[in-house]
């Protein structure tokens, strides 16, 4: 086994749930909503105690650096990048994060929200980060690194435990998670403005360490939390950015069926990945549909997958132009530049068995019909049942 080889797999090993990175208070809240198997104990512990070692520092950077952040006002409104997980949201949003002017949640800020501006604990933890993550994620072979643009969802569930990425940890919990986190029923008055309080502090953070002076977003959840987003930042900017729905279903259980071994907390089987993943699609692109018009249109922009990938520069200017975002020709050297390292990324191939491929077909008809979409020529229709090769 080569050198390399032998560094992945044992990072695989130590790979710990994102809840690691976070509070005490977090993480205390998140595993009460749920309960973790035997199995996984060891891993639960492992996260509590990396917990409590980083809280003394945490408790720091709040006491330092919450009020500053709480003083500034944004210069911009935020740009939300929305769409179903594997719809294309990491590729659009590593395109933007490639504008200087543009800030963004680093992967690091997601794992550790509040280990940020204070020293020692931004160097230890970062070092740490850098040798623990994996050169390429799980699923998808996207490059992984650090200082790369990254969805905002754990890091608030870091601060807070109010996220609907404890579904990772606590998958047969899915459901109540989208209910009570996507669509904030049962939640408190209370709960509601820590969210809140705490998006717009994290943004404002978020800006600060990349040093852009306008923050794009890319998280998923937030396809189908529009009016709470528009309550928050009136003048907010949208990108919609939509992709087959077959291709979305099969990238999807991919990534997650890869993705989930180093986060659970609790057993999963196949079924219930597939029955979540068709459940959770229909609800939020039901959502997205019904609310979009709450959106006024020169703040919404939706964008094809398939064209964003042919002719990225294209879209780019397009979306920048509809959306009336400034510096395109300042920032088109960078996209350019990326766009050319994106040349020999390797997709996953996929086959299907017929009578899922039916079901997706049926369940998701509303999309396909939305966006014209049909079953794509490329993906093998045969017996067994779907496998990734």
């Amino acid at each position: 086994m080569s050198m390399l080889k032998s560094i992945v797999n044992f990072k695989k090993e130590i790979a710990l749930p994102a809840i690691s990175g976070g509070s005490v208070r977090a993480l205390i809240k998140t595993l009460q909503q749920g309960k973790v198997g035997k199995s996984f104990y060891g891993r639960a512990i492992a996260a509590t105690l990396l917990s409590l070692i980083t809280e003394p520092f945490r408790i720091g950077e709040r006491w330092l650096y919450n009020s500053r952040f709480d003083r500034m006002s944004l210069q911009n409104p935020p740009i939300f990048i929305i769409g179903h997980w594997r719809s294309g949201t990491t590729h659009l949003h590593n395109f933007l994060g490639q504008d200087p002017q543009m800030g963004f949640v680093s992967t690091y800020q997601s794992a550790f929200p509040e280990l940020l501006f204070g020293q020692p604990a931004r160097f230890i933890f970062e070092k740490f980060m850098r040798f623990a993550l994996p050169p390429k994620r799980q699923g998808d072979n996207v490059v992984m690194n650090p200082d790369f643009p990254q969805e905002e969802e754990f890091a608030l569930g870091n601060i807070h435990g109010l996220c609907y990425y404890n579904f990772w940890y606590f998958p047969s919990l899915t459901d109540r998670f989208y209910r009570r986190y996507i669509d904030f029923e049962g939640i408190s008055h209370a709960e509601m403005q820590t969210w809140k309080t705490e998006y717009v502090r994290l943004i404002k953070k978020a800006i600060a360490n990349t040093r852009g002076n306008m923050f794009v977003s890319k998280n998923p959840p937030n396809t189908g939390r529009i009016e709470a987003l528009l309550n928050m930042f009136p003048d907010a900017k949208f990108i919609h950015i939509y992709r087959n729905p077959v291709e979305v279903f099969l990238s999807t259980h991919k990534f997650i069926t890869s993705m989930m071994p180093s986060l659970q907390l609790a057993s999963f089987t196949d079924e219930l990945t597939t029955n979540n993943i068709l459940s959770v699609y229909g609800k939020l692109m039901r959502k997205y549909l019904a609310t979009r018009s709450l959106i006024p249109p020169h703040q919404l922009a939706e964008v094809r997958f398939e064209d964003l990938e042919t002719e990225p520069l294209k879209e780019l200017q397009r979306i920048y132009q509809h959306l009336h975002l400034p510096n395109f020709d300042k920032a088109a050297p960078f996209f350019e530049q990326y766009a050319a390292t994106q040349k020999t990324y390797k997709k996953n191939a996929f086959y299907i068995e017929p009578n899922l491929l039916r079901r997706i077909t049926t369940e998701w008809d509303f999309a396909m019909q939305e966006w014209g979409y049909s079953v794509p020529a490329h993906i093998t229709v045969k017996q067994p049942a779907m496998f990734s090769r």
